[in-house]
């Protein structure tokens, strides 16, 4: 489907979201912003160094502008839409924007920190089992699982939680969008709802098709075969993309505040 953008009441208009995009997504373009001494990101990182919370806040908010450029480009410069591709990299810029918001939003050092911490148990449970599956063993100065689950530990006794076996059990992207949702607007269950239809969309269910993209009957002489073409709406797109973005500049006012030592 090609289709040019459009504006419609009530919806945002296309081509000041691609537009704001444009200029956040010039962002990940340079270096990430210096972490002043005395500042709330300076104490977070020594706490959990070499597993720097600003890093991980930083990346998140990169992945999430990567995936919005990649819708903005389809829709903009290459003039098409693909129905399931565009909202797989919203659901994915979704996911992102949300984690970076999850990581910077909470008042309490302790739980931005236990934040930081289960979010590296996930990714050192998920390279451990790559690692079995490939039969590949870390070439040093690579580490086993178990020597990188013992530092998460070390830096969750460090900062005196009682229980840090805890702080790795299991991760949940749902828990994080709703997590990041108590620092917006938004209610919890409809950030939750955007990021449950991308997924569905992204794994092709039948649900979320439906429930998300144009749809039409093509009659055919095929008896009791329901032949349907499937578009994308520029509109649902839109109003999709600017939400995550609303949540990427959250996230980038959340690293600003507390990278800056006058917060």
């Amino acid at each position: 489907m090609n289709d040019a953008p459009s504006s419609v009441p009530g919806v945002p208009d296309p081509q000041q979201i691609f537009a704001r995009i444009r200029n956040n997504f010039l962002i990940t373009q340079e270096p990430s912003p210096t972490v002043q001494d005395g500042s709330a990101s300076a104490g977070d990182d020594a706490a959990t160094a070499p597993l720097h919370l600003s890093h991980a806040a930083w990346l998140a908010l990169t992945l999430a502008l990567d995936k919005l450029e990649a819708v903005r480009a389809l829709v903009e410069d290459a003039h098409r839409t693909q129905p399931w591709a565009h909202h797989t990299l919203l659901r994915s810029a979704l996911e992102h924007a949300a984690t970076a918001v999850w990581l910077l939003a909470p008042a309490s050092r302790d739980e931005r920190i236990r934040r930081r911490l289960k979010l590296a148990g996930h990714d050192v449970y998920e390279s451990g089992r790559a690692q079995e599956l490939s039969g590949v063993s870390p070439a040093p100065p690579g580490r086993l699982p178990a020597e990188r689950y013992e530092e998460i530990r070390e830096l969750a006794r460090a900062r005196g939680f009682e229980d840090p076996d805890a702080v790795l059990g299991r991760f949940s992207y749902v828990k994080v969008v709703r997590e990041a949702a108590t620092a917006t607007a938004l209610p919890a269950d409809v950030l939750e709802l955007l990021w449950m239809t991308g997924s569905g969309i992204a794994h092709g269910r039948a649900w979320a098709t439906f429930a998300m993209l144009e749809h039409e009957d093509v009659t055919l002489d095929n008896g009791d075969v329901r032949q349907i073409s499937i578009s994308a709406s520029i509109e649902q797109l839109t109003m999709i993309a600017a939400t995550v973005l609303n949540l990427v500049e959250l996230a980038s006012a959340l690293y600003e505040q507390r990278r800056s030592r006058h917060h």
